[in-house]
């Protein structure tokens, strides 16, 4: 249901940080994915979910695995890390009850066929620092997420939001254009500019 360019129901990405760990973040349908003990959520909810796992540098070893999402459907589509190692994660869902955190941006379901949402997870994939929604009451999603040089978060994706519902102290923007470009506190607390 997520599905909205060619290839989303393969979309993914791979990093490596500079002790040459594997990190991927991709989408399973699978009940059975390998997920790792004490990992953010091990079990698998419904539908299609995101999965999020950390391999060693030779490939030998899965440090953790995880899945992300709820009831819905939900898709990791980028990863990035940001200065302590803990994983940035983007995509898209349409699970009302995606695991949101206290002080997030956005902790409820914006509306529409799809929100975008970002999570960040601690370097050992245990625990769920911060989580929100990016959305509107139209069709959203996020595609990639980079950290900047003080681990503010960059995130771009696409949006069917009409007016001014996605600018937000920005210079510039095109109403009612498809491509989403939002900037985030490290904490996912706020954002400090998005514009289309």
């Amino acid at each position: 249901s997520l599905y909205y360019n060619y290839g989303d129901g393969a979309r993914g990405e791979i990093i490596t940080d500079n002790l040459n760990n594997v990190y991927i973040g991709s989408t399973t349908e699978s009940h059975d994915f390998p997920t790792t003990p004490g990992s953010v959520r091990t079990t698998w909810s419904a539908g299609q979910e995101g999965v999020v796992f950390k391999l060693d540098h030779n490939l030998h070893n899965m440090l953790w695995c995880t899945y992300l999402g709820g009831t819905g459907d939900d898709a990791v589509y980028s990863i990035d890390l940001d200065s302590a190692y803990n994983l940035l994660v983007c995509g898209g869902t349409n699970s009302l009850n995606f695991p949101t955190t206290t002080g997030a941006y956005q902790t409820t379901y914006g509306g529409g066929a799809a929100d975008g949402f970002v999570s960040k997870l601690s370097s050992d994939g245990k625990r769920l620092m911060a989580s929100t929604f990016v959305g509107s009451n139209k069709y959203d999603q996020l595609y990639f997420v980079r950290t900047g040089r003080h681990d503010e978060v960059f995130l771009f994706g696409q949006t069917k939001a009409t007016g001014a519902t996605m600018i937000y102290n920005a210079g510039y923007s095109v109403y009612n254009s498809g491509m989403l470009l939002v900037r985030m506190l490290p904490d996912l607390s706020a954002r400090q500019w998005s514009t289309v």
